[in-house]
């Protein structure tokens, strides 16, 4: 009890660090990239189509909620918004927070636009900015035990393997690795095995979820769902249940959890 009241209390001191800032940055930030990369569901399934048919190599995809004009207000009222913090916050950490979270949300909005102008070197470089990219060891040494494992099939009995086999291989040689065994250290399943207790011993009250048996409505979970918003304190947010939605999901320009009978 003592450790959830100084958790709270700790809560309490970071909102009200940011309290002159959160509101008007979640008004303006509160979208995720990924939803503006919809389109409409009978066109693309029919360009899904052509290419696995082998008609076409490029699908032509369509991205109607990419609103030039309304990326590039958002992206003033962001600046603005960090311009406003850099020049009035008196707490460094507070401003480098923001600082970070809305050059993120900034790079967003660029790599939506960079899309809709089809600029792939633009939309690449801060798609890497925004959720990094694949360590080059690590990509390495993935690739030479993939080839490894290839060579054994190349002799196959089934000439379907066999085939399989050598278009991969000929696909792997294309790529700009070293044939090398990599210097890298992956981690020993002795230092998986420590992590995991260590996670389970300081998490255990998070994941030590009783399962139980059979299946929930969606009145349930939305229940539980409200439950769980209300311990949080998350204002204005609420659980609502959606026959259009498969699943359980997140709308943060909404600001609900919807949940979908199961």
């Amino acid at each position: 009890m003592e450790n959830l009241e100084n958790q709270q209390c700790q809560t309490t001191e970071t909102e009200s660090l940011d309290a002159k800032w959160y509101h008007r940055f979640e008004e303006i930030g509160s979208f995720q990239a990924y939803e503006y990369f919809n389109g409409e569901a009978g066109a693309r399934n029919t360009q899904k189509e052509a290419f696995l048919s082998g008609e076409i190599e490029n699908p032509d995809l369509d991205y109607p909620l990419l609103d030039v004009a309304r990326i590039d207000a958002i992206e003033s009222s962001l600046m603005d918004l960090k311009q406003d913090i850099l020049d009035h916050e008196p707490n460094e950490i507070v401003r480098d927070v923001y600082r970070w979270k809305i050059n993120e949300k900034v790079a967003e909005l660029r790599m939506m636009k960079s899309s809709h102008n089809g600029d792939m070197r633009r939309f690449e470089r801060y798609s890497k900015y925004i959720y990094g990219k694949p360590s080059d060891e690590v990509f390495q040494y993935t690739i030479y035990n993939l080839n490894n494992k290839i060579i054994k099939y190349l002799d196959s009995d089934n000439p379907d393997i066999q085939d399989a086999a050598t278009t991969l291989m000929q696909a792997l040689s294309e790529l700009d690795i070293e044939a090398n065994d990599p210097d890298i250290s992956i981690p020993s399943s002795n230092t998986v095995e420590i992590a995991r207790s260590q996670t389970k011993q300081e998490f255990n009250h998070i994941l030590n979820i009783p399962l139980e048996e059979g299946k929930h409505d969606s009145k349930s979970i939305r229940n539980a769902f409200e439950i769980a918003l209300t311990q949080l304190q998350a204002e204005g947010w609420e659980a609502v249940v959606s026959d259009n939605v498969p699943s359980i999901s997140t709308n943060q320009e909404q600001r609900n959890r919807v949940s979908h009978r199961i």
